[in-house]
């Protein structure tokens, strides 16, 4: 005859509240993307473990259905793994345009640091620079 088992686990886990976890900030502006551009260009976030599994890392790419699923890795996001803020953004497509080619790296300690830097991002000439490649790509194909 089985026996029960016992839940050891206390009733009251929770997600942690307070911030906004980075990955869900970077899943709804993959999404906006989208929306934004018609479906030509849109996003989507990958994410792994690093480090033995005591980070982990976000990569925004940038896909274009149009252009046979083409994809583009715009930046990275990294984060202790139990932790959510600090996160470090390693910029690839910044990366270009310095004269070492090495990315450059930025940190944000809270949410709304977070957030900006996202903006900044999103707004620079080199970012509005490929996605307009990639959108003006995909209407002619």
């Amino acid at each position: 005859m089985a026996t029960a088992i016992d839940n050891l686990w206390p009733a009251d886990i929770a997600a942690t509240e307070g911030a906004e976890a980075p990955i869900a900030i970077l899943k709804q502006q993959a999404s906006l993307l989208g929306q934004t551009t018609k479906n030509l260009v849109e996003a989507i976030v990958e994410t792994k473990a690093t480090d033995y599994a005591r980070h982990m890392e976000h990569w925004f790419v940038l896909v274009a259905p149009a252009l046979n699923f083409y994809r583009y890795p715009l930046f990275s996001v990294r984060h202790h793994a139990v932790k959510m803020y600090p996160v470090t953004i390693v910029d690839q497509s910044m990366s270009e345009k310095q004269a070492d080619g090495a990315s450059q790296e930025i940190t944000a300690n809270d949410e709304s640091q977070f957030k900006e830097m996202l903006r900044n991002i999103f707004a620079h000439k080199e970012t509005k620079s490929i996605v307009g490649a990639l959108v003006a790509q995909s209407t002619a194909s």
